[in-house]
């Protein structure tokens, strides 16, 4: 299984790709907060708040990437995996 960092930037990477840039911004700060824990607890409150973004409406979950009026089905084939993979990691 990939570590929950390495997904974290796999997907930053295609968000990127992609324009979507507010859940890469977003992304990136989970992922640079659980780089800078000092200890478990911290590593587990950042953990905490990476599976709060796959809840409700409007969440990471939810997302479609779309570029120009058209959805990007290579790059949605891709998120839904990268996005499995990162809740997979957080169990």
């Amino acid at each position: 299984m990939k570590s929950t960092e390495l997904i974290l930037q796999q997907l930053i990477t295609l968000l990127e790709k992609s324009e979507e840039t507010n859940w890469s911004v977003s992304l990136r700060s989970l992922m640079l907060a659980l780089n800078q824990c000092a200890n478990d607890s911290e590593r587990n409150y950042v953990r905490s708040q990476l599976k709060r973004i796959f809840g409700g409406m409007g969440s990471f979950s939810d997302l479609v990437l779309y570029k120009n009026a058209r959805v990007l089905v290579v790059e949605n084939n891709q998120l839904e995996t990268l996005r499995r993979a990162l809740y997979e990691s957080l169990k």
